[in-house]
Parts: C-alpha cells; sequence; structure tokens
C-alpha cells in the first residue's frame, strides 16, 4: 500500500522498513487485510497454545494468535502428524536444489529475516564456484589471515547448523 501511495518500488519500501526498524506486528495490505509480519513465530505460538488448551477452536486459537483460521487448521493438522507444508528436498539434494525451495517458500520469502538469510546463501552458493580460482590469486603473505576467516565463517554457518537443528529437535518434542 506504501508503495502505491509514493510510488516507491515494494524493494524500496522494504529497505527503508529495514533502515528505520519497520518491524511491526501486522501491515494492512492494498486489499485492507491486516498480515502480520511474523508468521512463524505466529504458529509456533498457535502450536503451543493447542497443546495447552486443546478444547479451543480454530477460531479462538487464531483469533488469540493473530492468524486466520485456515492457518490455525493447518497448525492443528502438524500437530495431529499431518503434512506440515511442503517438504524440502532430500537431503543429497545439491545446495541449489535447497536454495530453490527455500527460495519458494512463503514463510522465507515474506519475512526480512528470511529475505536476508536467502541473500547470505545465494551469495555463498555464487561464491563456492569461485574460491578455487579465487585461492590462487591470493598473495602468499594474505593466505594465513584469509585462512582464518574462512575457518570462522565455516564456524558461524556451523552454530547456525547446530541451532536449527536444535530448534528442530525441541519442536519436535514439544
Amino acid at each position: 500500500m506504501i508503495s502505491s501511495i509514493t510510488g516507491l518500488s515494494a524493494r524500496a519500501v522494504a529497505g527503508v522498513r529495514g533502515r528505520v526498524g519497520g518491524d511491526a506486528a501486522a501491515r494492512i495490505g492494498r486489499d485492507g487485510r491486516v498480515r502480520p509480519t511474523n508468521s512463524a513465530e505466529r504458529r509456533r505460538r498457535a502450536r503451543e497454545l493447542m497443546a495447552e488448551h486443546p478444547h479451543l477452536s480454530l477460531r479462538q486459537v487464531a483469533r488469540a494468535v493473530g492468524i486466520s483460521p485456515e492457518t490455525a487448521r493447518a497448525v492443528r493438522a502438524e500437530l495431529r502428524g499431518g503434512s506440515p507444508g511442503p517438504q524440502a528436498p532430500a537431503r543429497r539434494s545439491g545446495a541449489a536444489d535447497l536454495l530453490r525451495w527455500l527460495r519458494d517458500d512463503p514463510s522465507m520469502r515474506l519475512s526480512h529475516n528470511g529475505r536476508v538469510l536467502l541473500r547470505l546463501l545465494f551469495l555463498d552458493l555464487r561464491t563456492r564456484a569461485a574460491w578455487a580460482e579465487v585461492a590462487r590469486d591470493v598473495p602468499a603473505h594474505c593466505r594465513p589471515g584469509l585462512a582464518e576467516l574462512a575457518r570462522q565463517s565455516a564456524a558461524a554457518w556451523q552454530v547456525l547448523a547446530d541451532r536449527l537443528d536444535h530448534e528442530l529437535h525441541s519442536e519436535g518434542a514439544a
């Protein structure tokens, strides 16, 4: 709605929101409907509420956490062992396949942090192909420092992977 009023592109509006800390709980679309900005958090809260109060109706849960009744229905299906949505490609799929799957997932594409992560992953994937060529051209005196930076980067990605695994197992236990 902001872009249609100001004449700015949606991307420009998102950039301004990111710079000024636009972390509103919800946004109003052009159609006038209110949409939450952090649907993953709201779905998590819905799962918790349903687990604690299984007698609540879908509408009650939806209203309490700010999601649609249809989203509440999907969350309840997940809790009952139904399909949680699109499945990730097999573990042995290529990085490009996994990135494409993540890029197509609305919960990643439509959140600020999801888009940031997708950009980081895309850049990482694009640079992997060039690493061997780039490494040949690094001056000898810079190689130890670059090697250490690469190790630190790998360690940071490992921390992210461990955190994601931990969150996945924590949700599964709940």
